[in-house]
C-alpha cells in the first residue's frame, strides 16, 4: 500500500484512478501523481519537511522530489517502483544556478549478479561478489533556467521567462544499476551515454 502525501493526492488517485501499471515488456510506467506520493512518503512513513520544499517556486515549477529513506527493501531484490523512485529523489534537485526534474519515467529491474569492478563504474565502495541490479528504461530530464531572482542576487541577473525556462534532454535508452551501500541504503543510477546530451527541446515549461 502507498501512503499518498495529503488528502488532496489521495482523491486526485481515486477520482482519476491513476495505478503504477506495468507494460506487456516489463516496464512499470510511474503515474506522476504516485510517484509524488511514493518518493514524500518513504513507502509507510511520511517524510519530514525536507530542504527542498518550496524552492521550485523560484523556478516556476514544482519542488525536486525528495525521499524520507532510501532502505528498504532491507533484503532481497528491489522493485521497479521502488527503483523509480530512488532514481528521481537522487536525480531532482537544485545543480548550480539551474534547476533538474525528470518527467515520462518508466524503467525494469534485472536479475541481480555480482558486481564485477572492471565491468560497473557507477558503484562506489562496492566489492566484488556484492549483488547489483541492472535497470533499464527511458526519462526525460529538464534544466530549468529561474524566473524569480532570489535574495541577495544581483538585480542585474536575468530571469528566463515563466513557462520557457527549461531544456529537455532525452534519454530514450538509458541503464545503469541499483545497488546497497554500506551504509544499507541504495543508490539507482541510469543514463542514456550515447543520446542522454541531445537536447530534445528548448524554451519550455518545466514538467508537472
Amino acid at each position: 500500500m502507498v501512503l499518498c502525501c495529503s488528502r488532496r493526492l489521495r482523491r486526485l488517485v481515486v477520482r482519476h484512478a491513476l495505478p503504477i501499471y506495468a507494460r506487456s515488456d516489463g516496464a512499470v510506467v510511474i503515474s506522476r501523481v504516485l510517484l509524488a506520493c511514493l518518493v514524500t512518503a518513504a513507502v509507510s512513513h511520511v517524510a519530514a519537511p525536507s530542504d527542498e520544499e518550496g524552492i521550485g517556486v523560484r523556478f516556476g515549477a514544482r519542488d525536486p522530489r525528495t525521499c524520507a529513506t532510501t532502505v528498504a527493501p532491507s533484503h532481497g531484490p528491489i522493485s521497479a517502483t521502488l527503483a523509480a523512485a530512488y532514481l528521481t529523489c537522487a536525480q531532482e534537485g537544485v545543480s548550480g544556478r539551474s534547476l533538474v526534474l525528470l518527467s515520462k519515467l518508466t524503467l525494469r529491474v534485472g536479475t541481480g549478479r555480482r558486481y564485477d569492478r572492471l565491468r560497473d563504474d557507477t558503484p562506489e565502495g562496492r566489492r566484488d561478489g556484492d549483488i547489483v541490479f541492472p535497470i533499464s528504461g527511458s526519462y526525460e530530464r529538464y534544466v530549468c533556467d529561474a524566473v524569480v531572482r532570489s535574495k541577495g542576487t544581483d538585480s542585474s541577473a536575468s530571469v528566463r521567462t515563466a513557462g520557457r525556462n527549461c531544456w529537455v534532454y532525452n534519454h530514450p535508452h538509458a541503464s545503469g544499476l541499483c545497488y546497497r551501500t554500506v551504509a544499507a541504503s541504495w543508490r539507482c543510477a541510469m543514463a542514456d551515454y550515447d543520446r542522454g546530451t541531445a537536447l530534445l527541446r528548448n524554451d519550455v515549461a518545466p514538467p508537472l
